[in-house]
């Protein structure tokens, strides 16, 4: 009777052994669980706030300098076509309004270098790429040799009709003052277009990243799912049967 008490002890004290294993088991399965779910959210998170951050700054950037570049050209031009109704003896057209529009345009050259909040379209950055930077103080010059042959023609225009050599000076200027703001804004756009790219790319990566991560955890919480469920069934076969062995 002894030696069949000393085998229940000793198969009370294995149970309960076994009983604190599959409860230790348990708790690191369902930690690691919350850990994988935790971080593949953080993960998730991150590509989506880096998406949202990026695409935000390249619209930001780069979208309202292109729209300077297209009022810049479009001031000079309505300037220009003022300014030739004017020499061609149309009354009904205000000299002003050429200043104006040259005085617009200028406005929107230098807030390619200055950066601006004053606008309906919002905030603008200022150009930090040197070269680009250099084109646009090309392109203020231009607006202002422009100014100067249209004040020029004014004082003399029984001189400078159509065809004649300051109007050809004048012609030259202006299309030399659009083919740099053309450049300009194209420099933009490649730039633009270029960051478009990369953040797709990335975007594009960290996607794969995230199914790769999420199905190896699921595949390593599968495997350890299998093992778990392959030991729990012995764990309750030797606690069913402890209470027959006790007695």
């Amino acid at each position: 009777m002894k030696n069949v008490k000393d085998k229940n002890d000793k198969t009370v004290s294995s149970s309960i052994d076994i009983n604190r294993e599959h409860s230790s088991s348990f708790s690191k399965r369902t930690l690691l669980m919350y850990l994988s779910v935790g971080f593949i959210g953080m993960f998730i998170v991150a590509t989506l706030w880096y998406a949202k951050s990026t695409s935000s700054r390249i619209a930001s950037q780069y979208s309202p300098l292109i729209h300077v570049a297209m009022e810049i050209k479009f001031n000079a031009a309505t300037a220009h076509l003022l300014f030739e109704e004017i020499i061609s003896g149309d009354n009904t057209e205000d000299i002003n309004k050429v200043w104006k529009n040259l005085d617009i345009s200028k406005m929107y050259a230098q807030t390619m270098l200055k950066g601006s909040e004053s606008f309906d379209e919002g905030t603008y950055v200022p150009l930090t790429d040197l070269k680009l930077r250099q084109d646009v103080l090309v392109v203020l010059d231009k607006i202002e040799e422009f100014r100067a042959v249209a004040k020029e023609r004014l004082v003399i225009p029984e001189k400078s009709p159509a065809g004649s050599e300051i109007d050809q000076r004048f012609d030259i200027i202006f299309n030399s003052f659009l083919k740099q703001t053309d450049e300009v804004e194209t420099a933009i756009q490649k730039r633009m277009n270029f960051s478009i790219k990369r953040f797709q790319t990335v975007q594009t990566i960290l996607i794969v990243l995230s199914i790769l991560i999420t199905g190896i955890i699921g595949v390593i919480l599968y495997f350890y799912g299998i093992s778990f469920n392959v030991y729990v069934p012995t764990v309750h076969f030797f606690m069913s049967i402890l209470p027959g062995e006790i007695y």
